[in-house]
């Protein structure tokens, strides 16, 4: 609890934080071992994740198509790279890994998630 109090006291020393009035929640949760956690989710907050489900329930796709969407472009453009190069380190130039990242979040923002997501948020 210490902890969230000099959070706030710091927080509330900025004089943008003050005049928006920003409030941080952070879940309790329990560690049980490095990659499980149980988290105590409070239904009277509304997380990132709950906007971004309740966006892609009501444009009718799964949460993680967008993910899916991204792993198929990179394993498609490895698989293509490691055939054309033959090149035993299978090493791709940071140049045109960096720019197929960037078509990939460009082609997921026009099919599935848009920029403005959270500025249309209507729901809560």
């Amino acid at each position: 609890m210490d902890g969230k109090l000099t959070f706030y006291r710091t927080l509330q020393q900025k004089k943008e934080a003050r005049k928006r009035n920003l409030e941080f929640h952070l879940l309790m949760s329990v560690s049980l071992n490095p990659n499980l956690r149980l988290l105590k989710i409070d239904a009277s907050y509304v997380s990132l994740i709950d906007i971004h489900d309740e966006y892609c329930k009501e444009r009718g796709f799964g949460r993680e198509e967008p993910l899916l969407l991204f792993q198929e472009k990179l394993r498609t453009y490895y698989h293509a790279k490691n055939e054309a190069v033959k090149d035993p380190s299978g090493e791709v130039p940071k140049t045109e890994f960096w720019q197929l990242r960037l078509d990939t979040k460009n082609e997921i923002e026009a099919k599935y998630i848009p920029n403005t997501v959270l500025s249309n948020v209507s729901y809560y």
